[in-house]
């Protein structure tokens, strides 16, 4: 039983992760109103590009906040936490999502995009945004917390016995 809550929780730090990355890639590729992208300098601007990939990020970390810790609690009689495992299959998938990235920047090169799209946007290998990964990581943290401070509030009460008369 031990070994399959380790292997659940991998599991789902890989499926935490990709989840992320194209639920970040489905919002990426909505089409922000021309006025509000003229008011914040174009859509090649520095400022348009961080505005988006905050917003993006915000909703990717509120996503991996109620998914870690939902995922990060403990049984009602278990002391063992699987915290390093959820965090190794998040690590794994952000591994091979890199490798991933850097081959399909490799193949494709895009000599166009500036840097601050290269890092920020959750469309473009090879990092996917870097706000997307701190906001994963980030929400799994403070997730875990939260579910090991729910976990230690979880108090047995005594079970009443009627009084022998």
């Amino acid at each position: 039983m031990r070994d399959m809550r380790r292997v659940g929780a991998f599991v789902s730090g890989l499926f935490l992760y990709v989840t992320a990355l194209v639920c970040a890639s489905m919002l990426g590729g909505v089409q922000v109103p021309r006025e509000l992208a003229k008011r914040l300098g174009g859509r090649d601007s520095v400022q348009f590009v961080l505005i988006v990939a905050l917003a993006i990020a915000l909703v990717v970390f509120l996503l991996a906040l109620v998914w870690s810790s939902l995922a990060l609690r403990l049984p009602p009689k278990s002391r063992r936490p699987v915290n390093a495992w959820f965090y190794g299959g998040i690590g794994v998938a952000w591994l091979v999502g890199l490798v991933y990235g850097a081959i399909n920047f490799a193949l494709v090169p895009r000599s166009y995009q500036t840097i601050s799209t290269l890092l920020l946007s959750s469309n473009v290998p090879p990092l996917w945004g870097v706000l997307n990964i701190l906001a994963v990581i980030g929400a799994s943290l403070i997730g875990g917390g939260v579910a090991r401070r729910l976990a230690g509030r979880r108090v047995l009460r005594p079970v009443s016995r009627p009084v022998p008369a």
